[in-house]
């Protein structure tokens, strides 16, 4: 009105000095109040409203060039830019954090762990790290150019922990962010000997290798020049060591003290290998630092030493036992859940055994299985497979091991959407979300999974509106219509097909009045 303008932001925000040293090329409006800008040499600066960067998507986080002249969102909520060399993408609203080519993971990813606060990840084309990867100054390096197969966990005799990388060149040691090669060759798995933790086995191309490193010395020693190609496995329990293979139903067993004698005594030429065959190839997966179990297409299995063969694994219950798919992968999360590559969960009993509750990645693009899942100490779980690096960040799974609902977003009348994306489950939470100028609009959520709508039912209730609990319905949205002006905390709780339902999450919104209900118009 004063026939004045301002640069937006005000203040001296990151946001306006970052705009003051670049030349904006585009501006869009992204969902939930952000906007994405096209800068001259600063890629795609994402923020909210009020100025606060999100995120920085540039060459450093993996995009093709720092000079972004347009944007445009796809049906899918992509986000693509468009460079001077070409076209960058990046997923947008998702409940789940994504790294992949456009963030510079290049390659299907095959490994993944952590190191002093950092992700690792090991893909067909390299090794990478991930910097702070939730922050908006978070960045993506490749430490290496060559394939990586497996990365596994060691601790030194100064109990310095260290990383075990596995590549197409050679068996790396990850240690103070530096790289350094302990044996030449193309090396599958490695692991740390949990009865003497000096020594260390290694599986690949020129042989099985096994090695020491105390007081920073590294001895090696050539157990076999046999060539083992397509390792599946490479694990132990507090006795044993297992190979499997990936394509054939050889399996071998090697005990863990036989191995040290024959290091130390220099008589690894007379190791002793148990061959143990089976129709079908095995995976075999370490539960903890001792157990382990075996996957096959015929489903979970174990070892009978008193047979000498392999039997179905009964003592995790019935779900387990009837299971009969092979798993991609298996890891244990902080709640005592087992993970089976990405697509299925076995939720834990405490009592020894486990519910199967299948699900499906369909909000991922069809993604069902993995190559490597890693928990950390945060409750968070990380995927990775053919794609990237998938982040399930902030789903809690309740007491009885069944995931919170998630909120998605509400769609109004003119079919306008505003997005949510989170969870709530306190009941006399209320959230800040106030909507103007409608009296009706529709609820949409869902769970973290996706699942089947065939394998799970909602129910949904709001006071002063539906004060009890509606019938059980697939459709993951309520609509909501003929809404007075007021506050709502509307609630919503899931039914699997096994009878257990989840805890009722909720959130809170305010329809505002109309002009003419207002007391001044009233007056």
């Amino acid at each position: 009105s004063s026939g004045k303008s301002s640069l937006w932001p005000p203040g001296k925000s990151e946001l306006r000095q970052t705009i003051e040293k670049t030349r904006l090329y585009h501006l869009i409006s992204l969902s939930g109040d952000n906007f994405a800008f096209s800068t001259s040499d600063m890629g795609t600066i994402i923020t909210t409203r009020e100025g606060k960067i999100l995120r920085k998507l540039n060459s450093t986080s993996g995009t093709n060039s720092n000079r972004h002249t347009y944007a445009y969102l796809t049906r899918s909520d992509r986000l693509c830019m468009c460079t001077d060399y070409g076209h960058s993408n990046y997923y947008l609203n998702s409940p789940f954090y994504i790294w992949g080519a456009s963030e510079g993971i290049q390659g299907s990813a095959l490994a993944i762990s952590s190191y002093e606060g950092r992700i690792l990840v090991g893909t067909f084309r390299g090794l990478y790290v991930l910097t702070n990867p939730l922050d908006s100054e978070g960045k993506v390096e490749r430490l290496l150019n060559i394939p990586c197969w497996s990365i596994s966990d060691a601790t030194l005799d100064n109990a310095e922990e260290v990383k075990l990388i596995c590549t197409q060149d050679g068996l790396y040691i990850y240690r103070n962010h530096d790289l350094q090669l302990l044996l030449p060759g193309n090396v599958f798995k490695a692991i740390q000997l949990n009865k003497n933790r000096d020594f260390y086995l290694s599986v690949g191309l020129s042989g099985l290798h096994a090695f020491s490193m105390i007081g920073g010395n590294i001895s090696h020693h050539r157990m076999s020049e046999y060539s083992f190609t397509n390792i599946r496995s490479l694990v132990q329990d507090k006795d044993y060591i297992w190979i499997t293979y990936g394509s054939t139903g050889k399996n071998f067993r090697i005990s863990q003290q036989e191995v040290i004698d024959r290091i130390l005594d220099n008589e690894l030429d007379e190791l002793e290998f148990m061959e143990i065959s089976t129709d079908h190839p095995l995976e075999a997966f370490n539960i903890d630092s001792d157990n382990y179990v075996f996957s096959s297409v015929d489903g979970f299995l174990e070892f009978d030493p008193v047979s000498n063969s392999f039997i179905r694994l009964r003592s995790w219950g019935k779900d387990v036992e009837n299971y009969a798919e092979k798993a991609t992968n298996l890891s244990k999360d902080l709640k005592g859940n087992i993970w089976l590559g990405g697509s299925n969960i076995l939720l834990n009993n405490y009592d020894g055994t486990y519910n199967l509750s299948k699900m499906n990645l369909e909000v991922l693009s069809g993604r069902t299985s993995s190559s490597d899942i890693y928990h950390d100490d945060n409750g968070r779980t990380w995927i990775v497979d053919e794609r990237g690096v998938i982040l399930i960040d902030g789903f809690d799974l309740g007491e009885r091991g069944i995931h919170n609902i998630i909120f998605t977003k509400f769609v109004f009348p003119d079919s306008s959407i505003h997005y949510i994306y989170k969870t709530k489950t306190s009941e006399d939470s209320h959230d800040n979300f106030s909507f103007k100028h409608f009296r009706e609009l529709s609820v949409h959520y869902t769970l973290p999974y996706q699942y089947s709508t065939r394998q799970v039912d909602f129910s949904y209730r709001m006071d002063d509106y539906n004060d009890q609990w509606s019938n059980w319905s697939t459709e993951n949205y309520t609509l909501l219509s003929n809404l007075k002006a007021g506050k709502y905390t509307f609630r919503v709780k899931a039914r699997f097909e096994n009878g257990m339902e989840t805890e009722p999450s909720s959130i809170g919104f305010t329809i505002e009045k109309f002009w003419y209900e207002t007391l001044l118009f009233k007056a």
